[in-house]
């Protein structure tokens, strides 16, 4: 059961450090089109000055989700040769794989809603503090790299509080 918790809270560190990094790499010039991809994002369907819409602003060809999935997948099936390596059960990589699923399906879920005027979670004070957050990123396009877990940024150096 240890083993199990253990592996469960080693995937969730390790799959938002894998999110952070790879967002982290993607605000490089040196990204080159992924750069360009999202930098749709943040200058042309969300600039500082317009963060918010009544629905989500579909970036088309620049969606940079397409350029996250398959990174994320590679590296937690890199994660998971090493703890089958350390003796873990087919049954617990399901569980951990299941888990990076729900991870990285929250931070797409969260990216959405931080950009919607309206949205059930308005109502919650944690929700608006994780929005502030990220529209800080929208202005300091290098601090607050993670989404709704800033535990990367506080460690890296690339937390920023608000204004």
């Amino acid at each position: 059961m240890v083993f199990v918790l253990l592996s469960i809270i080693v995937t969730f560190l390790y799959g938002t450090f894998a999110g952070w990094l790879i967002h982290w790499s993607i605000h490089q010039r040196w990204a080159g089109r992924f750069y360009r991809s999202h930098m749709t994002h943040h200058v042309k369907l969300y600039p500082q000055s317009d963060l918010l819409s009544d629905t989500y602003r579909n970036p088309g060809k620049d969606n940079t989700t397409f350029i996250f999935t398959p990174l994320l997948v590679v590296s937690f099936l890199l994660l998971e040769g090493v703890l089958r390596h350390f003796g873990a059960s087919i049954a617990l990589l399901c569980i951990l794989t299941v888990e990076g699923l729900i991870v990285g399906i929250l931070h797409d879920y969260m990216h959405t809603l931080f950009h919607l005027r309206k949205t059930f979670l308005n109502r919650y004070q944690w929700f608006l503090r994780l929005r502030e957050l990220h529209f800080i990123h929208h202005k300091h396009m290098q601090r607050n790299l993670g989404i709704f877990w800033f535990g990367w940024d506080h460690v890296m150096g690339s937390y920023e509080k608000r204004p």
